[in-house]
């Protein structure tokens, strides 16, 4: 059986400590990566989240403050 991969990019508020970026993903239980550090977004990085998991993709996206991101989320077997 394979398993999905789904990913998420999102841009994160430069004033996220990075600390508590990778505590969350941990506690999420996926992995972020540096996609642009000044983004299209006011200059605010770009991170590309991946798990697992979907519902942990919308999970996080939603405390972000980013609601009806499901369309977003790319699958990647």
């Amino acid at each position: 059986m394979t398993r999905k991969l789904f990913t998420l990019e999102l841009d994160i508020c430069s004033e996220y400590p990075t600390s508590e970026l990778a505590k969350d993903c941990s506690n999420y239980g996926m992995i972020a990566k540096l996609i642009d550090a000044n983004g299209p977004g006011g200059g605010n990085p770009v991170y590309e989240f991946a798990s697992y998991n979907k519902d942990d993709l919308i999970a996080f996206a939603e405390v972000c403050g980013y609601d009806g991101m499901e369309e977003y989320i790319k699958e990647i077997v």
